[in-house]
């Protein structure tokens, strides 16, 4: 049985990690998210269009979750997509599950687990696939949310004993100057890396019809964008 992690007072945290490449990814363009248990090569993401999920834990915590603690607990949690064969890995930001492509270590999603307590999911392969078709929200993209949204907060509730409130994102983000989104991205930011949209809100209990409720809102910014 795990020792319950109780969290100091004041004040709250409410941004989380801050963001090195665009508001999706917490890394920098080309840095190593772990090594490939097979080839002990680097496993790297490329930063290009996504939509990633972010669970904050709004008060900081006594005590930081070790990494070597992250990487007992988090295999059976997953990627932040579907992989048959995830690799488990630490790295700089704490410990991370990762899919990697079927030819290469290239990462194509990623549930990053910070010693913070924080957690950051990072898919590119849906988001490549579903830009084609002018970023309609594809059934796979909502299971993978939906699905992770529930699982990253059974992590919080049931093998870090973290509890709410949390800041809970969601977003969608992409080069502005990529192809597949120009009729969004002329309407965005000229920065090489933008938003499409994102969605934030502050969750006070595990509650199933809550976390439906936030990514229902999330999801109608999307397809209120393409009307």
């Amino acid at each position: 049985m795990f020792s319950r992690l109780k969290t100091c007072r004041p004040p709250p945290i409410l941004a989380g990690a801050c963001p090195k490449a665009g508001a999706a990814f917490f890394f920098n363009p080309g840095e190593s998210l772990g090594k490939d248990s097979v080839s002990n090569a680097d496993c790297i993401m490329e930063i290009r269009q996504a939509f990633y999920l972010r669970v904050i834990p709004q008060w900081p915590l006594c005590l930081m979750v070790r990494s070597d603690r992250l990487l007992r607990l988090i295999p059976l949690f997953g990627a932040f997509g579907e992989c048959l064969t995830p690799c488990v890995t630490a790295n700089a930001y704490g410990a991370a599950v990762l899919a990697l492509s079927e030819s290469s270590t290239c990462v194509v999603s990623v549930s990053q687990y910070l010693e913070t307590g924080e957690i950051w999911g990072i898919n590119t392969e849906i988001a490549q696939r579903d830009s084609g078709n002018g970023w309609v929200v594809s059934l796979a993209m909502q299971n993978i949310i939906l699905a992770s949204l529930g699982l990253y907060l059974e992590f919080m509730e049931k093998k870090v004993n973290i509890g709410p409130p949390f800041l809970v994102e969601a977003g969608v983000a992409a080069f502005s100057g990529s192809n597949s989104l120009e009729a969004f991205a002329r309407n965005q930011s000229s920065e090489a890396h933008s938003h499409i949209i994102r969605h934030r809100a502050v969750l006070t209990k595990f509650d199933r019809k809550l976390q439906t409720l936030f990514l229902l809102r999330f999801f109608d910014k999307i397809l209120a964008l393409q009307k």
